[in-house]
């Protein structure tokens, strides 16, 4: 539809609107283009005109800024500052109405899918004192509902005007529907992802963020602000800010929660990596989590996912500012508890504190383990949540979750096994699910963390099948990985041990190691490609040789190990240069510079290295000697990472 058109649609309603005054921004007093927006109802337009009387002759206007002269109240003003007429933000009665005709001419202007902004211009300088704040929030959530693209201007217009009214006036939201119009226009932002989001979310923060305005948000509106402002802007401040300042509330809310609610709340806090901060929020949401909810599997998986999210880092690496923290102790907590904190030392354990108290999370996960295996029901007494209702998406999520956190022995074994059956009874199914490569490595991550745990389950076959299985999915969906789906599928089947053909398909690995990578990235490829005796492709071997100088001593001392494990195979001229540029990186560095870890896989590197190399890139005696030495502890000790020719490496120490 052209502008002309849309133009007569709107005929009636443009002819009784009178345009601004010679001076910009002012409407005659006594226009009736004004009654909308002081009353929103039909006898507005008689209280406009009396109000422009009282103007007129002097009345109480004068004290508010009129004057007797005709000059026109401040509630008649419009401003103008980004090309769009709005009214001026010290009229409250005009920016709280909702015009109802200028919302039908705004949601027609984005059905007909103007190509420009020319229209909505148009009919704002002929009647803009009828645009509201209501009516800019409703127009953005039917944007919203009508898909409009991300770069088309009309939405840009949008934000523009709203940020505006947000800036200059934030009281206009403090209104009955002012919580629920914020919560929709964020979730519209960050579904739309605008180029001007990020700036109208930080103005959509500070006004909701106003102590005057905390205290009127109910459950779905924290929610969905919490859930909104992390998908678009995760690590921004104003995401921060808004998380810090929403946490009162959420906790006194927590128990009105539905959970949908509750889940978005989760995921917020554990995305953001906020939850560190306020660990009193997470000890009630695990609570609340334990609690028959309700959960569809949607909920279930995305609740498992949020709070696997923030218990699987250890407490004492987080953020050492916050102090008001329980410590966890582990003996009180009985069963198979893993104790997480024990591979750091305990000094730094006490000198960086405990801030998230683990036991609330370990009880999450074993009611939520007997959930997945059928044994309680958790959904108010309906019976147990079937396997077989969970999408793709949502069982890969479940075994990464249980595999992730690993608080439980029990528990987690428990529920990454019944998912792996489950997954092996799809795929002999007349319709299986269909798995994408993000599934595909949230699987492959959940069960190689559930293998670990085979004291527990020894299903050694089961877990032949399942990788098996996993390999020749992946086949198909290799070209459509990153570097870090790649990382993380191979390192999972180097660390169960399973050999597959997936990987020897030089062309596809090439394909995804030319995407945007980090250098961590190719060495955890390099190590499990190693591990899994995989020849490495000579686009590693390229992005190892131009990256070295980035990683720092454990990556280097990998990447070198890495590359003495593959020397077995055919020699090549660009594995020999990258190899003798890498230990020539290693041998200019100091040796404080390396831990005994790495000092150990150097030394085992050197030793497996041909008598050529390890010529050319011969340190000197007293690395050798520290190499040695921390190679032999770290045997003695049993903790070595090497796996390979520990038989001939210790003859050659003795």
């Amino acid at each position: 539809m052209s502008h002309s058109e849309i133009s007569r649609d709107f005929k009636k309603t443009s002819q009784s609107a009178a345009r601004p005054s010679a001076f910009e921004g002012v409407a005659p007093p006594g226009s009736a283009v004004c009654a909308p927006l002081i009353s929103g109802s039909g006898g507005g337009a008689v209280r406009s005109m009396e109000h422009g009387a009282r103007a007129r002759d002097g009345g109480e206007d004068r004290a508010q800024g009129g004057t007797a002269q005709g000059e026109p109240p401040k509630a008649w003003r419009g401003v103008r500052g980004w090309g769009l007429w709005l009214p001026r933000p010290d009229a409250p009665e005009a920016l709280l109405a909702h015009g109802p005709q200028a919302q039908k001419e705004l949601t027609m202007w984005i059905r007909h899918n103007c190509p420009s902004a020319e229209f909505l211009s148009h009919r704002l300088d002929t009647a803009g004192e009828l645009l509201s704040a209501s009516n800019l929030f409703a127009a953005l959530t039917y944007c919203q509902r009508e898909r409009v693209q991300a770069a088309d201007a009309r939405l840009g217009h949008l934000c523009d005007a709203l940020g505006h009214v947000l800036g200059a006036a934030p009281w206009a939201c403090n209104s009955d529907k002012g919580g629920r119009n914020l919560a929709m226009a964020a979730s519209a932002l960050a579904k739309l992802q605008p180029a001007g989001a990020p700036a109208l979310l930080a103005r959509i923060a500070a006004v909701v963020t106003a102590p005057w305005h905390l205290p009127r948000l109910n459950a779905q509106e924290l929610s969905t602000l919490s859930w909104a402002f992390t998908k678009l802007a995760p690590a921004a401040g104003s995401t921060a800010h808004l998380l810090h300042s929403l946490a009162p509330c959420m906790l006194r809310g927590l128990p009105q929660f539905r959970p949908i609610d509750l889940c978005n709340c989760a995921l917020a806090y554990a995305k953001a990596d906020t939850f560190s901060r306020h660990p009193d929020l997470f000890h009630a949401v695990c609570a609340a989590a334990a609690t028959p909810q309700g959960f569809n599997p949607q909920d279930f998986a995305n609740i498992s996912w949020a709070i696997a999210t923030a218990a699987s880092a250890p407490p004492w690496l987080t953020d050492g500012d916050y102090t008001g923290g329980r410590a966890f102790d582990w003996d009180q907590v009985g069963g198979d508890a893993v104790d997480v904190g024990r591979g750091a030392a305990p000094g730094e354990r006490q000198g960086k504190g405990n801030q998230l108290d683990l036991s609330c999370a370990l009880g999450f996960f074993r009611a939520a383990a007997a959930e997945l295996a059928h044994e309680t029901p958790w959904d108010g007494g309906r019976g147990a949540l079937p396997l077989r209702a969970f999408r793709a998406e949502e069982l890969s999520i479940c075994a990464w979750a249980f595999g992730k956190a690993c608080l439980d022995r029990t528990a987690s074994s428990q529920a990454v096994l019944a998912v792996a059956r489950e997954v092996l009874e799809d795929a002999k199914g007349a319709h299986p699910r269909a798995w994408a490569s993000q599934e595909i490595c949230n699987l492959a991550t959940g069960f190689a963390a559930g293998c670990e745990l085979a004291k527990v389950w020894n299903h050694e076959a089961l877990v032949v099948s399942l990788f098996g299985f996993l390999g020749g999915r992946a086949r198909g969906h290799l070209r459509n990985f990153n570097c870090q789906s790649l990382s993380n599928l191979a390192h999972a089947f180097a660390k169960v041990g399973v050999a597959t053909r997936l990987f020897h398909d030089e062309h596809a690995v090439g394909e995804v190691l030319r995407r945007p990578l980090h250098p961590s990235e190719v060495v955890v490829v390099a190590y499990s490609f190693a591990k899994l005796r995989v020849p490495l492709p000579g686009s590693m071997l390229k992005i190892l040789q131009e990256q070295g100088a980035r990683l720092d001593g454990r990556d280097l001392c990998t990447v070198i190990w890495a590359l003495a494990c593959a020397d077995e195979g055919p020699r090549c001229r660009v594995r020999e240069e990258a190899h003798g540029s890498l230990w020539r990186l290693a041998g200019a560095r100091p040796l404080e510079s390396y831990d005994r870890p790495s000092r150990s896989m150097l030394f085992h590197a050197w030793l497996l290295d041909s008598v050529e190399r390890r010529l050319l890139a011969m340190p000197s005696p007293a690395w050798i000697d520290a190499m040695r030495h921390a190679f032999r502890d770290g045997h003695s000790a049993g903790t070595s990472r090497q796996q390979e020719d520990v038989s001939k490496v210790r003859a050659t120490c003795a």
